[in-house]
């Protein structure tokens, strides 16, 4: 009983970004391909030319992009524009910090509507 229980806590509480396996009833192991593989496709999006420049004050970023993302227009932008967005009540999520699930990555790309080339 424990062990089901036990599966459905972890299962709600990474929203679909852990797989649990089981082998003989017990929790074998926990995986994140999938969240590695959204975070490899989230640092490509990110060092592309096009996402490296603010779509709103221009400011370009020279390293590996900018840390932040604003959700409403699915735009990679600098750390003051990110603070601009928030005081708009706009979600904006952290690169590093924040979990990514692969349907949100895939939101952020050009052929989807996203990044900031549109913008």
């Amino acid at each position: 009983f424990w062990l089901k229980w036990l599966e459905v806590r972890v299962r709600h509480h990474f929203l679909s970004r852990v797989v649990v396996t089981r082998h003989r009833g017990l929790c074998a192991s926990l995986t994140v391909a999938m969240a590695d593989q959204a975070e490899k496709e989230l640092q490509r999006l990110r060092r592309l030319p096009e996402n490296k420049i603010c779509p709103n004050c221009q400011k370009k970023d020279t390293l590996v992009g900018f840390s932040a993302v604003c959700w409403q227009f699915k735009t990679f932008v600098c750390g003051e524009c990110k603070s601009a967005h928030q005081s708009f009540s706009h979600r904006c999520k952290s690169v590093s910090m924040s979990n990514w699930t692969m349907a949100e990555v895939v939101q952020l790309d050009e052929r989807r509507g996203g990044g900031n080339r549109l913008a």
